[in-house]
């Protein structure tokens, strides 16, 4: 991750693209599949009242397509895409976040990874989908102290015989999700060298 993130060569991938930008830094923050950061609008970022977290929900408002009923889920945006400007961005969007479709991102991500000779995550082969595998093993670690049935809802999964887990990330509170869930997160030193001025 160090490598794939590394101020120098992220510059490179990047390319004054704004999808290349953003997608693989949501992607490792919120365990989304490429496909739901690819159709993202600017009415999926939400303010919860009260406690003023912003977070992202995932919905089929307009068609937008997810893989399973327990997909539907909101997921707190981190405080490292906030600090490296995902509002501004948001900001900046008219309608759809992004204009370059997920499978575009992918073919390019793969061509990045083999210059910098990238090929493997463990025993799989490294892909897009890694920095989901990625999240979901980070909040699985004993240390990171988070509940499986949480997990398993951010990521959209659903535990078999857990007939409560349809929507259950929308039926708690967003800033909960965030305190017990993605606020386990710390890639600081991956992404630490990526700055504000950088990302834009």
């Amino acid at each position: 991750l160090k490598q794939i993130f590394h101020f120098s060569t992220w510059d490179v991938f990047r390319k004054g693209n704004l999808n290349r930008k953003w997608m693989p830094l949501i992607a490792l923050h919120t365990g989304m599949r490429l496909e739901e950061i690819a159709q993202l609008t600017v009415n999926d970022i939400i303010t919860e009242q009260g406690s003023g977290v912003i977070y992202i929900d995932i919905n089929r408002d307009g068609g937008k397509s997810v893989k399973t009923d327990t997909a539907l889920r909101n997921i707190p945006i981190h405080n490292t895409l906030l600090r490296l400007g995902f509002m501004d961005h948001v900001r900046m969007s008219s309608k759809k976040l992004f204009d370059e479709t997920g499978n575009a991102v992918s073919r390019a991500f793969i061509r990045y990874l083999q210059e910098l000779g990238i090929k493997k995550d463990g025993d799989r082969g490294m892909v897009f989908h890694s920095f989901r595998d990625t999240f979901n093993n980070t909040l699985a670690e004993p240390s990171a102290q988070v509940q499986e049935r949480l997990r398993y809802a951010l990521m959209g999964h659903s535990k078999e015989g857990d007939t409560n887990a349809l929507n259950y990330t929308k039926t708690i509170k967003v800033s909960d999700n965030k305190t017990w869930g993605v606020d386990k997160l710390d890639f600081v030193e991956t992404v630490g060298g990526i700055t504000h001025k950088l990302v834009l």
